[in-house]
């Protein structure tokens, strides 16, 4: 069990331009070297598909390089253990079309203990918060829709605190509200 400190930083997570490959999950195809032809464009139809409130259904985490090591941990996550694995409820993120957002951090007893929130915007099928509160920060994530109420957001970062963004985390939320 990774614990509190690691479910944070899933929250917190920055995506790099790095993608890598992990089996457990279905991956988009890959990205070519070559650059692309134009600028990624907001993206209304994607936008308008977030307005709502997100749930933490599962994800995986890929450590590449554990604590600057040469080992690489794989950390699963299912819906059915995640407050067993994480040590809270799902993580809920309201979504709302002024483009604000707010992300509700729950103990296993329901009580309140962080709500970062910020701007968030969609250009392309990138996923950017702009986080005001706790502090501030830009995380970005790949988004990919695999159902009207289920999408895989994936994103580079710190997992391990090792000072390196290199690892990988791609997580599943639901849609429970519009």
């Amino acid at each position: 069990m990774w614990g509190l400190g690691f479910c944070l930083i899933f929250c917190l997570m920055a995506c790099e331009d790095k993608p890598k490959k992990t089996a457990s999950v279905p991956q988009a195809a890959p990205q070519t070297t070559q650059p692309p032809l134009t600028t990624a464009l907001p993206n209304p139809d994607l936008e308008s598909q977030l307005i709502g409130t997100w749930e933490s259904v599962s994800m995986v985490a890929t450590v590449y390089t554990m604590l600057n090591g040469d080992s690489t941990v794989t950390q699963t996550i299912r819906a059915e253990d995640w407050e067993t694995a994480m040590g809270m409820k799902p993580i809920q993120t309201i979504l709302k079309a002024d483009h604000t957002y707010k992300a509700i951090y729950r103990t296993l007893e329901d009580s309140v203990f962080l709500e970062p929130y910020g701007k968030w915007s969609v250009t392309g099928n990138v996923l950017t918060y702009q986080e005001v509160y706790p502090n501030p920060l830009v995380v970005k994530q790949e988004i990919n829709p695999f159902s009207p109420t289920h999408f895989q957001f994936k994103s580079v970062t710190d997992y391990d605190r090792d000072g390196q963004k290199d690892d990988e985390v791609i997580a599943i939320s639901k849609k429970i509200s519009d």
